[in-house]
Formats: C-alpha cells, structure tokens, sequence
C-alpha cells in the first residue's frame, strides 16, 4: 500500500526535527504506537527527547491507571486522560520552564476476530496551555495489523509534528484513502480560562467534551469542592443526585479559598482535564456562598457536613453572628439551599445534617441525605496522602 523507502525518509527527517527541537515528550498508547516508538528508540538523540512511553494493553492495567473503568476505550475521553497522565509525570519530572507535552493514544485495529466497529485511532496532545485532538478513522479491511500499526504511529507523529511546528505537511499520510478519514481539534477551554483570569466574568462553565458553554438557563444542583483530585465518591454523589432528583447535576471550582490559596491557570487547566467525560465544571470566583447563590439563584449546593459545619461557623464571618445570618438570608433570598451529605469526621466518626446547628429560621434549607441512601467514605485529603 505504501511506498516505504520515501516515507522512511520523511519519517527520518521530522524525528530529527524533534530530537533538535527542545521539546520533551511523555506518552501513554494503548493498542498501537509500537512504530512510534521504535523510530525514536533506534534514532540518536532521542534520549533528550522522550522520557518514557508506557503502552498499557489488558484492560485491568488501563482501569487502573484511569482509576475508574471508562464507557469504552477508544475514545477521545480516553486519549484525553492518557495525555493528562502523560503530562501530569512529566511535569512532575522537569522544571516548569521547560518545553512538555503529554501524548495520549487510543486505538482499535485489526484482530484475529473481525471488530464489529470502526477502526480508528484518537490521538490528544497536552501541553501546559492547551489540548489538541486527532481522529483517523481506517478505511476498514484493506490493511494488514501491521500497516494499520505503521499508520496509526504515522498519524501520531503528524500530529506532534503539527504541534511543535505548525506544520500543515501532508506528506506522512500521503497515502490514505477515500475510505478514511481525519479529523482535528482543539480543546477551547485553555483559551477561556486564560481569558477567565483577565476579565471580570464571574464564573465559566466547561462541559465534558471540552467545550465552553453559554448558559441561559439556571442550574439546578452544584457540587461545589476543590476535586485535588476528583474520586469516585464525586462522580458516585453525581449519578445518585441525578437519579434521585431526575436532573443534571454539575460541579463547581472556585478559584478563590477562604481557607486555602487561591488557583493559578495551571492549577484550573489540571482540575478541568478531570472532568473530560464526566460532567460539566463551573470555574468561579466566588469566595462564599452568598456570593455563589447570586450567581447560580435558584440552585441546590451539595455539600458534605464538614462544608456545612463551615457555612455555619462565625469565624469565617469576622466572629460576627449577625453577619452570618446576612449571608444566610442573601443565600435565601436568591432561593438557593443545601443538601448535605454525611461525613467522617477527624475522629472517624460519621456525622451528618443532624449534627449541624442550624439557627432557627434556616433549618429548612439544610436537607439531610440519609446515610442508607447514599454513603463514601473516600476523600481527596486521604488520596493525596497516599500518593
């Protein structure tokens, strides 16, 4: 199918242009890339360039590495999170001023048992500021295992090549088909955060394919938090709410803290990339919850006891009783309430609603969920003390 001798050449030609570039690449593939791989690995210089790929194959290894099991593999939610993880070690790695980029790869090719579906293969690039995303769809049944393999780690490199350069050469997928097909993207929410932080928006809200949303209608159920990470718990909480309620639920970051540092854009882009897939996430910049209910009237915050504890505590309103029940009154006004979610507290005992001493007036604004309905124990505090 393909003319190798000119195609080795040019593959030759841009993995040296890589290799001289200062770019650091970290990548995760899952069901190709092998060819990727070898052109680097059998190149001089490419030391300086790759830092590691890792090629989970079983889908144990690939649930685990997710920590969740994703609807379907070969995706672009995949590929997106394989570039986040990609990125996140990298950075970890290297000093912030370097040059990073995370390459997530997804891909179902031919097999011994014929696929029912498309072959295809999603390829997402993650940098400090943006995401991009490839799909090529095979024009099925008329390439060996071993060519697809060869075009899938050709569409790879065109698409690192186009992201450090560019580049709009075609030359690397001269001999596609009219059976296949490519498709790229950008993933507009680095662009809006960045304009986020610059204007006085209060808040922008993501959805989970990556695409900013203009909302004219109310939100009805926010789970509001800082997601360091984002766990099962979170996503667990979502679908009972959306269940229970027959509603959207959506999530919601403040870029501002009253007990913690406030977010710089990098710290927005990494909490965003984990909801990809998931739900939509709100950014504001609200620092409380009468401000929040200002902005998103008429909803429902689902918060956990230890928030609850925090909304009624007068030290987080200059020690001031009065000045907390302002807050409740404006958050009333705006008709928004809470439904609270019990929680371990620093003992390991489990509190919920009834534990919160709610001032007379307000107890109707702070619902209860029981524990028999809904109960998780796991918390972002406990992972990130493991790891």
């Amino acid at each position: 199918m393909s003319n190798f001798k000119p195609l080795n050449q040019i593959i030759e030609k841009i993995v040296n242009k890589i290799n001289e570039d200062a770019v650091k690449i970290n990548g995760v593939f899952a069901g190709s890339g092998s060819s990727f791989a070898h052109w680097f690995l059998t190149k001089a210089g490419s030391s300086k360039t790759l830092l590691q790929l890792d090629f989970p194959y079983s889908y144990s290894v690939i649930d685990e590495m997710l920590g969740c099991t994703p609807n379907g593999y070969v995706n672009e939610v995949v590929a997106n999170e394989f570039a986040n993880i990609a990125y996140k070690r990298a950075n970890k790695l290297l000093a912030p001023e370097e040059k990073i980029i995370g390459v997530g790869c997804t891909s179902a090719l031919t097999s011994e048992k014929p696929k029912k579906g498309e072959h295809r293969v999603y390829v997402s690039i993650r940098s400090r500021n943006e995401m991009i995303n490839g799909y090529l769809k095979l024009n099925k049944g008329i390439r060996t295992r071993i060519e697809e393999e060869d075009l899938v780690s050709r569409f790879i490199l065109d698409q690192i090549n186009r992201f450090c350069f560019n580049s709009e050469d075609q030359t690397l997928l001269k001999d596609l088909t009219s059976g296949d097909k490519v498709e790229r993207k950008k993933n507009k929410f680095y662009g809006a955060v960045e304009q986020f932080f610059e204007t006085d928006k209060p808040f922008v809200a993501i959805n989970k394919d990556g695409h900013l949303l203009d909302f004219s209608d109310s939100f009805t159920y926010i789970i509001p938090g800082s997601f360091n990470p984002l766990h099962s718990g979170h996503k667990q909480l979502a679908e009972f709410i959306k269940r229970m309620k027959k509603s959207r639920v959506d999530f919601e970051i403040s870029i501002f803290n009253v007990d913690k540092d406030n977010m710089n854009k990098e710290e927005v882009i990494n909490r965003i990339s984990q909801f990809m897939g998931v739900g939509t996430i709100i950014i504001s910049k609200s620092k409380t919850f009468a401000e929040k209910s200002i902005h998103f009237k008429g909803c429902s915050f689902v918060v956990g006891w230890d928030t609850a504890v925090r909304i009624l505590d007068t030290k987080y309103y200059d020690n001031n009783f009065e000045s907390m029940l302002t807050a409740l009154d404006i958050i009333k006004e705006n008709h928004c309430r809470f439904l609270v979610v019990g929680r371990l507290d620093e003992f390991g005992a489990f509190r919920n609603a009834n534990d919160i001493d709610v001032p007379s007036g307000y107890q109707d604004m702070f619902t209860m969920i029981d524990e028999k309905r809904f109960r998780n124990d796991i918390s972002s505090t406990e992972i990130r003390s493991q790891n």
